[in-house]
């Protein structure tokens, strides 16, 4: 594995000029193609990234893959990932209101359909475990997971497979995000690794924007499942004019805090599907107590706001 200093082309505020744009390919000057495997570090000896090859099994990626077919999940949620609306805004999450009798009502998080359609930028959701929102002030587990628990099951083996070469690759980072796994309640943690949440993209391509809600000392690690012939969907990093190429058993592993975006990709229609798993900590899940205490807070809640079925 080659080791690399990778030094920034752009300054931050340049960066952030390019927060929730769609970026091409003129947004970057290398690409880290299929056959090369990389350390890069900062120039203050901090690390950026690692490119590792084939250190995930091509079985149980497709194994995962296959399972989840049935994950339908519409990207209405996403915002300054999802990209600007038609009017090139960036998309808000929507505040709560009080209605006449002065109980709390959450008006829709969603980004509105019509703005999915004109983006046209696939499907986007999670699996896994929540932790506390203002929204739902209490943990819960992610509904795919409960409604289809063989699918789950099938997940599983590659957050461990992910875990491992986590540990093995960025150590210090591991151990960091073991610690909050070590004094998390089991019952929302991934089995058998560091992770309680995974992000699922199905031919979604993200703008530019910074990971939010995951552990801060803790790294991404990102996995691409190549089904079909596609070409692009590299992972850019604009402030470093850096693209990486990825398919299916490579990971990556990388500073979800720097700006990052994903550049255009294209194949025959319903004919390829690129799907990008990034497995993480979220950061409150430390905060959660038993599946019954969660439970408790659930129905609390459901008696101060106008919230639909939390127990099915």
């Amino acid at each position: 594995m080659l080791t690399t200093i990778i030094e920034p082309r752009l300054t931050d505020d340049e960066t952030a000029a390019l927060k929730g744009y769609h970026l091409d390919d003129s947004a970057y000057d290398r690409l880290i193609g299929l056959d090369e495997s990389i350390e890069g570090y900062r120039s203050d000896g901090t690390r950026l990234l690692v490119v590792a090859r084939g250190v995930l099994g091509t079985s149980i990626c497709e194994k995962a893959a296959h399972a989840l077919d049935t994950l339908q999940s519409p990207t209405y949620n996403r915002f300054t990932a999802a990209g600007r609306d038609p009017g090139g805004r960036t998309l808000r999450i929507n505040r709560f209101v009080k209605n006449r009798a002065g109980r709390v009502r959450t008006r829709t998080d969603m980004i509105p359909a019509y703005v999915v359609r004109n983006l046209r930028i696939g499907d986007s959701g999670i699996v896994g475990y929540f932790d506390p929102s203002a929204r739902w002030p209490f943990c819960r587990c992610a509904q795919w997971v409960r409604d289809r628990p063989e699918d789950w099951s099938k997940v599983i083996p590659l957050a461990q497979e992910v875990s491992k070469a986590f540990e093995q690759h960025v150590p210090e980072r591991y151990a960091e995000q073991k610690r909050w796994i070590e004094r998390t309640n089991p019952a929302w943690i991934i089995p058998g690794s560091v992770f309680t949440t995974i992000t699922v993209n199905k031919n979604f391509r993200c703008a530019t924007h910074i990971d939010k809600g995951d552990l801060k000392i803790g790294f991404s690690t990102l996995v691409v499942i190549r089904r079909g012939q596609y070409d692009g969907g590299h992972l850019i990093l604009p402030k470093y004019r850096l693209a990486i190429a990825m398919t299916t058993g490579d990971l990556l592993l990388f500073d979800p805090h720097e700006y990052h975006t994903t550049s255009p990709f294209t194949g025959l229609k319903k004919r390829f599907e690129r799907l990008s798993l990034v497995f993480y900590y979220r950061t409150k899940m430390e905060k959660c107590g038993s599946p019954e205490e969660e439970l408790g807070r659930a129905k609390a809640a459901a008696g101060r706001m106008d919230m639909v079925a939390l127990e099915r």
